[in-house]
């Protein structure tokens, strides 16, 4: 994987934000006293393991919170080899392309066994010069997401959620290289922008369980059905899962900080363009967690995708940076 230095640049940035506002919550975790907000941390408590919430994957803990996460990334030096434009055909173009991220969720335990959440996504993104703004175009999306969570069986070691959720999504393609064809072909009334809602439903498990104090898993599976991106596409079955393995440095180190590795892999039909779900999403998330009823992460994603370019498969990389709050 190749990254231009300018996404390494943006990278930097977060990554202070993230130390500075690390050290200074620093300094009030330590009037965060072991028996303040006890019911927080016994959910987040399995076999010992003290599990931080993951923000690309649920987990099934029914805990009130509010979670904002800002992330921006991209593709560097996508190369193509020819780039048609009416009858004329330019060789070997390359640029990059910038991809932003805005998401908002909420949610709420209703119950010690029901919670109910919602959640608000922007994404787009933008071609950096003539080939990728022809060959990639222009996209955004906004999705809102409303779900509940139910507990189905915990003991000391496991706990085990299911899950119903339904997602509506509008999707927007601005296609320059499309629009010229159709200026240059003759056809009737030609649109640069191409939109399209689709509506999904997802039902499924997750599920935690906690080895050690240092140690823990938890993993998803869903099976949605629903509407595709894509307006030519019938309705489709697919499949969301993923797995997280959590990594609590407090006990080793002496200090509030986890690491957590994880993996999604869904079967959603999309375009290389606009998409729901990334086929193979790979995910490291830092987090501090001084604070029981405070969160602060950062996520660096890496997403496989297909390609028009040179190279068929590239890698969508992002770093996203998130705050959650339990109460």
């Amino acid at each position: 994987m190749v990254h231009s230095m300018k996404y390494f640049s943006q990278i930097r940035v977060i990554l202070f934000l993230w130390f500075l506002l690390f050290f200074s919550g620093n300094v009030f975790a330590q009037e965060d006293d072991v028996l303040q907000n006890y019911e927080i941390k016994e959910q987040r408590l399995l076999g010992g393991h003290y599990f931080t919430p993951t923000n690309e994957i649920r987990m099934p803990f029914i805990l009130t919170h509010v979670k904002t996460s800002l992330g921006v990334g991209g593709m560097s030096d996508l190369k193509y080899p020819s780039l048609e434009i009416g009858e004329k055909e330019y060789f070997y173009m390359q640029g990059d392309v910038f991809v932003a991220i805005l998401n908002f969720e909420y949610q709420h335990a209703v119950k010690h066994w029901l919670a109910v959440f919602a959640k608000f996504g922007i994404s787009g993104r933008l071609g950096s010069s003539l080939a990728t703004l022809t060959k990639q175009g222009i996209n955004y999306a906004t999705t809102f997401d409303v779900g509940w969570l139910i507990k189905v069986y915990r003991n000391q070691k496991f706990v085990l959620a299911t899950s119903f959720e339904v997602t509506n999504g509008n999707y927007s393609i601005i296609n320059l290289q499309q629009f010229i064809n159709d200026v240059v072909d003759g056809v009737d009334d030609p649109s640069l922008n191409r939109s399209n809602n689709s509506v999904f439903g997802l039902a499924g498990l997750k599920a935690a369980y906690g080895f050690n104090e240092f140690i823990g898993l938890n993993a998803v599976f869903d099976v949605g059905y629903g509407e595709t991106i894509q307006r030519e596409l019938d309705n489709e079955f697919f499949t969301f899962s993923a797995l997280n393995v959590d990594m609590n440095f407090y006990k080793l180190i002496n200090t509030p900080i986890s690491l957590s590795f994880g993996y999604l892999h869904s079967t959603y039909p999309r375009s290389n363009n606009s998409e729901s779900f990334s086929s193979n999403v790979f995910i490291t998330q830092l987090n501090y967690i001084g604070r029981t009823d405070f969160v602060l992460s950062l996520d660096m994603v890496f997403s496989r995708e297909l390609s028009d370019s040179i190279n068929p498969v590239v890698w969508v990389s992002s770093a996203m940076f998130s705050m959650r709050y339990l109460f």
